[in-house]
């Protein structure tokens, strides 16, 4: 979780309230959060946005997946 953010604790068990607001903050703070709330839709009829968008939800993939445990 780098990209110049402050490191979030991983989910685990016992933290999903405090890692899910570090992480609402996170993907805010990366322009990701729209995409991730579904407030911002992929552009399936425009090949330039649809690209942005898909570029967007890998980096939103990355931070989730790598802000969990392995054992969740």
């Amino acid at each position: 979780m780098s990209e110049n953010s402050p490191k979030i604790s991983l989910l685990n068990e016992s933290n999903y309230s405090t890692w899910s607001e570090d992480m609402q903050a996170t993907l805010r703070g990366r322009g990701l959060w729209r995409l991730v709330s579904e407030q911002e839709k992929c552009h399936e009829s425009n090949p330039d946005k649809q690209e942005e968008w898909d570029n967007k939800a890998d980096r939103a993939c990355r931070a989730l997946t790598l802000g969990v445990k392995q054992s969740q």
